[in-house]
């Protein structure tokens, strides 16, 4: 697991620290998951953008749970929050079962990245995204899957899952009438 910060560059040279959340991280992650646009919202799924909830996880950090990652840029202001989840869910378990891939609760994990608007698209979301994918790797992880999956409409979203290798396993709806694409990385 990534205890130690991480330095990482986008493709314009600009430096940022990849860490996992800690309990003084309140105002900024409150900061960042406001900051969202309803159309960044609106792709994902785990749980409410809102202080409240920004609040509840850096009060309660379980890292061998759920290993929350954030990305802070030269102000020192949070521009990525991604969720490493130690384990797989029901649902994930079900659907996969489905096409033949048996998840281990014990062995595989759960990935749910977001990036703030203004980053989008500008090659800092993949480096960062690759330092949690390799903090799951040597934990010994075998496989990292999407937390609910991707929307098929979120055609920006599944771009970035395959420009790091993840591989669409299956659709799903949910809820109805919204589909979505289960996919894996192999660790």
């Amino acid at each position: 697991m990534i205890y130690i910060p991480t330095k990482i560059n986008d493709p314009n040279g600009a430096e940022y620290t990849v860490r996992l959340l800690a309990a003084d991280d309140v105002e900024r992650l409150g900061d960042y998951f406001v900051s969202l646009s309803e159309e960044t919202r609106r792709r994902y799924g785990p749980h409410p953008f809102d202080r409240e909830t920004a609040a509840k996880f850096c009060a309660d950090l379980r890292p061998s749970e759920t290993q929350r990652y954030v990305a802070l840029n030269e102000d020192d202001e949070i521009i990525a929050y991604m969720i490493l989840q130690m384990s797989v869910g029901e649902g994930e378990i079900t659907r996969y079962a489905a096409q033949g891939i048996a998840l281990d609760v014990e062995r595989d994990c759960l990935l749910a990245p977001s990036l703030a608007d203004a980053y989008q698209n500008r090659g800092i979301g993949t480096p960062i995204a690759r330092q949690v994918i390799a903090s799951a790797r040597e934990q010994g992880r075998r496989y990292l899957v999407l937390m609910g999956g991707v929307r098929a409409y979120n055609a920006l979203g599944i771009r970035f899952y395959q420009k790091l290798e993840f591989q669409h396993i299956a659709d799903f709806e949910h809820p109805a009438g919204v589909m979505n694409h289960d996919m894996k990385l192999d660790l």
